[in-house]
């Protein structure tokens, strides 16, 4: 089992940024106002219409054929190709990859634009770079983060430029057989088809590996990690587990927790720490198994360690595995290689400073825009406060080598999974304003609209900082610990609600009031609601409580 690579303990500080998410001020096209002080700046996309590049394998071009009628039927142009239709006489994995970029760009062209350009490629890349008739080969890449043992990469199959960054959403479904490319399919027709309200479709799911630097460092990332968490869009909920003893965010058994993570549903799961093809802290093949969100909401997975997306391996990796299980997360992002603490710091912040911008339509599209932030948000106070400490190392000590690793590390990170699959977010945006009263006062009334639901609930609460654990802990024997009063910790810690109420929504407008309990932190409250009706509509929103 190959463990990932560790930094000196400075720059290890930097895998708390892998929990941070979206600040409004630093997202260049600006996310979509939930009630709060966002500004929208407009519709980001363009009136030319989805297209999808199938790039199939000889043996599946039954099933490429039926995804193509499913993503016409939605309103996509689509086309399908063999290697023999786009690649013809391919020979070296250079071939292969020039023969999709030339079709690509022709379809560009014609368009005018590079925007919703997407390509599935369908098919499992032959082990270990290898290439072969027939199907498409993962294509070398560059690695210099210690330990690195083979960089391959699909990343390259949509950088119509050359210059690194990729302007097509690229993904692969690696399947061997008909019947695992069918299964596949039939999950992502499952997903688009059925949408299920409830605050799930609210929630990211985060469990982080201990860092394993001893107690005095670990607590600083978890302190790193909390300041990161109020960058986080609190119109989400975020529920978080730490496999460290140390931490109020500790569980056991922690696997069981990791598993609840994804199988009661959410947007997105994210893990941070150590990991390998057939493991993470808290995830095995075994607890794989487990997994069963099919009542629920199937989340995006994103593995932010090293090689949980190796696809290229002669195994499956956890990536994989949970590509192709029928109840588990629609899609999963992982690397291929060894990868770089700095590197999946700002990966991290990205990905979910972008994920909960609630602007993109599909996985790919929100992908090349994490992908392109990575080496263009260079402005942003936080990315600098990463850079600024990652100079202690000398892999990235200069804005050059920084640059270098950040454009590797697009090429390590790759989709298994349909770039197009949609991503589903609540359906509306709910507005909200307090009509009289404030925390001082101890009393907020509360008006909101909620577009779509004409009639039924909305839940309301008033929410701490992501920070704040308002609740008493109880004390836990190190030596001795006893699992009920670890869990009874855990849940006191995630549990951001201040008070809450559940009221009705009539002719798409709802009016609630919360009494603030005494004693009440002093920083920054957030009014935070979720309304649905029974006809699957639902809207959040979240507005700062004033005092």
């Amino acid at each position: 089992m190959r463990a990932g690579y560790r930094l000196v303990p400075l720059v290890a500080m930097l895998t708390a940024c892998e929990w941070l998410a979206q600040d409004s001020d630093t997202d260049p096209t600006g996310p979509a106002d939930l009630g709060g002080d966002q500004e929208d700046s407009g519709d980001p996309g363009t009136e030319a219409g989805p297209y999808l590049l199938i790039a199939t394998q000889d043996d599946l071009r039954s099933a490429a054929l039926e995804w193509q009628a499913y993503r016409q039927d939605q309103g996509m142009e689509v086309e399908v190709g063999t290697v023999e239709d786009l690649a013809p006489g391919a020979v070296q994995a250079s071939d292969w990859r020039d023969g999709l970029l030339r079709r690509l760009r022709e379809v560009r062209d014609r368009r005018g634009t590079d925007d919703r350009l997407f390509l599935l490629i369908l098919g499992d890349a032959p082990s270990g770079g290898r290439v072969e008739g027939g199907r498409w080969p993962a294509q070398r890449c560059t690695n210099s983060t210690p330990g690195a043992t083979g960089c391959w990469t699909d990343n390259r199959y949509g950088d119509l430029d050359g210059d690194g960054v990729p302007e097509v959403a690229v993904g692969r479904v690696p399947a061997r057989t008909l019947e695992e490319a069918r299964q596949v399919l039939r999950k992502v027709q499952a997903f688009e088809g059925t949408y299920r309200t409830g605050l799930f479709n609210r929630r990211l799911g985060l469990y982080v590996g201990e860092a394993g630097f001893g107690e005095a460092i670990d607590s600083l990332l978890e302190l790193a990690m909390m300041e990161g968490l109020k960058r986080v869009e609190h119109a989400f909920d975020i529920l978080g587990a730490w496999d460290n003893p140390n931490s109020a965010y500790w569980y056991l058994p922690f696997t069981e927790k990791v598993v609840d993570l994804f199988s009661d549903g959410a947007l997105a799961t994210v893990y941070i720490g150590h990991g390998s093809e057939e493991w993470t802290q808290g995830l095995t093949a075994q607890e794989v198994s487990a997994i069963d969100c099919s009542g629920t909401r199937c989340p995006f997975s994103f593995f932010l360690a090293c090689y949980a997306g190796n696809y290229v391996g002669s195994a499956d990796s956890l990536g994989e595995r949970l590509a192709f299980k029928e109840d588990g997360p629609v899609a999963a992002f992982g690397a291929t290689d060894v990868s770089h603490p700095y590197g999946n710091a700002v990966l991290a912040y990205e990905t979910q400073r972008l994920v909960l911008a609630m602007r993109y339509e599909t996985i790919g599209e929100v992908l090349v825009a994490i992908k392109k932030a990575l080496v263009a948000n260079l402005d942003d106070e936080f990315r600098q406060f990463i850079d600024g400490g990652a100079t202690v190392d000398p892999s990235c000590d200069t804005p050059a080598r920084q640059q270098r690793l950040l454009l590797e590390h697009m090429d390590l990170y790759n989709l298994l999974g349909d770039p197009a699959t949609r991503l589903q977010y609540p359906r509306a945006v709910a507005s909200m304003t307090v009509v009289s009263g404030g925390v001082r006062s101890g009393h907020l009334e509360v008006r909101g609209e909620v577009p779509g639901v004409g009639s039924g609930q909305a839940y309301l609460t008033l929410e701490t900082e992501r920070d704040e654990i308002w609740r008493p802990l109880l004390k836990v024997d190190p030596d001795h610990p006893d699992p009920a009063t670890v869990q009874a910790n855990w849940a006191a810690a995630n549990n951001k609600v201040l008070v809450d109420s559940t009221v009705p929504v009539a002719d798409g407008v709802f009016t609630g009031a919360l009494a603030v309990p005494e004693g009440a932190p002093g920083g920054d409250l957030y009014l935070k609601v979720y309304a649905w009706d029974d006809q699957g509509h639902d809207a959040i929103g979240v507005l700062d409580a004033p005092r």
